[in-house]
């Protein structure tokens, strides 16, 4: 039966306790030994394939398999769909405040190209030529930005910066160095 939160190449036999994951001719599946080739019966007897081999190489990737690892529910990887009290690893939240190096973030319904500054800066960030054009991105640019003051303190500043002659090809220097996000337009000029 497919999984009902969302995950439309992942299957699981409640019967036999097999996860089945595909990907176009790639399947892979995990479960008790003894209901393998049960499983694997069944969907033969629903579309031709090749006999299953062991775990080697799915997407891309080489696969290693281990006997006798044994992890409690909360060392797994994916603890989080199994009990949803623990924190998705993979959410916002958690991720970016991981990160070390700047990263982007897209928002294509309101045309919004968002730099995330985790590397301390002084300049505003101006994209590449390449960004700018590939992008379609306008002159309008606005940066939010958490300064440091020569004492140490943090002082947040909202900086709306258009330069219409330059088309983002000038950066605008600031005294302290600062992290923060540049929010970048998609042709609003």
């Amino acid at each position: 039966m497919p999984d009902p939160e969302g995950w439309p190449s992942v299957f699981f036999h409640p019967e036999l306790k097999l996860l089945l994951v595909v990907y176009v001719d790639d399947f892979k599946m995990a479960g008790p030994i003894e209901s393998m080739s049960k499983g694997w019966k069944l969907i033969a007897s629903k579309i031709d394939m090749d006999t299953p081999g062991q775990v080697n190489r799915y997407l891309g990737c080489d696969h290693v398999q281990e006997k006798n690892v044994f992890l409690s529910k909360d060392d797994h990887p994916f603890a989080y769909l199994f009990d949803k009290s623990l924190p998705d690893p993979a959410a916002k939240s958690a991720a970016a405040a991981h990160r070390t190096q700047d990263f982007w973030e897209v928002e294509p319904g309101r045309g919004v190209y968002i730099r995330h500054h985790c590397q301390p800066r002084k300049g505003c960030y101006v994209p590449d030529e390449d960004v700018i054009r590939d992008c379609e991105l306008s002159s309008i640019r606005c940066t939010d930005a958490m300064f440091s003051s020569p004492e140490g303190d943090a002082v947040p500043e909202w900086d709306q910066y258009v330069d219409e002659s330059s088309k983002l090809t000038q950066g605008k220097e600031h005294a302290n160095m600062w992290v923060g996000a540049t929010y970048l337009y998609k042709g609003l000029c």
